[in-house]
């Protein structure tokens, strides 16, 4: 009896160590695996797309790279709004000497639509489409009738590229290139104090004209 309890308890002991191996190599392979998950997610640069703070703001673009094949899409609303008229930081009473008409305000929203393509691990493409309102208030300065001009409309679309330099963990040298293409109209024409329309000035036009 005492013969078979030694060589159980030699044999009880044998399978608790080899457990424990199994267990030993089971958290090793798991912690490889997380490892080299990581290592793909950062591997193609310096940037890591597992960290709450791997994006900038929205209003900032080309900040990283994304992995091949990725596409990623994004819609931006945009508002502003002036009021009164200054010469420098010193604000000027209405109406304004020496023209026939005063600018009241002006409220603009614009919503931007954008769309990003990885075509490779370095290489990122990135376009955006923006469409554009704008009115303005104005006060004819003899007789204190006052009116609004109105434009809407596509502006300029927006062309770029990220191309990724050089990289490694923590650090991205990037290089970024971005044209754009004067889509947004420069003949936006409304009535004012006439009858017929006529050219607007240049903060009511959609598009830059270059």
């Amino acid at each position: 009896m005492r013969v078979v309890q030694i060589k159980l308890l030699i044999l009880s002991a044998i399978l608790s160590v080899s457990s424990m191996q199994s267990a030993r190599a089971a958290e090793k392979e798991v912690k490889n695996a997380s490892h080299d998950e990581h290592h793909v997610h950062a591997g193609h640069s310096g940037h890591d797309h597992t960290r709450p703070d791997s994006h900038a703001p929205i209003g900032v673009s080309g900040d990283h790279l994304m992995r091949k094949g990725e596409i990623m899409l994004s819609y931006r609303y945009m508002s502003m709004a002036m009021d009164g008229n200054r010469i420098g930081t010193d604000s000027v009473s209405t109406p304004l000497a020496g023209y026939m008409v005063s600018p009241l305000s002006m409220d603009m929203e614009m919503h931007m639509l954008g769309g990003m393509y990885a075509v490779s691990d370095k290489l990122t493409l990135m376009a955006m489409l923006p469409y554009t309102s704008i009115s303005m208030d104005h006060r004819v300065n003899m007789s204190g009738a006052e009116f609004t001009t109105e434009s809407g409309g596509i502006g300029d679309i927006r062309l770029a590229s990220t191309y990724g330099l050089y990289a490694e963990p923590g650090t991205d040298l990037l290089f970024n290139f971005a044209i754009n293409i004067p889509t947004g109209s420069i003949d936006e024409e409304d009535n004012t104090t006439g009858s017929s329309e006529v050219h607007l000035p240049y903060p009511m036009q959609l598009g830059s004209g270059t």
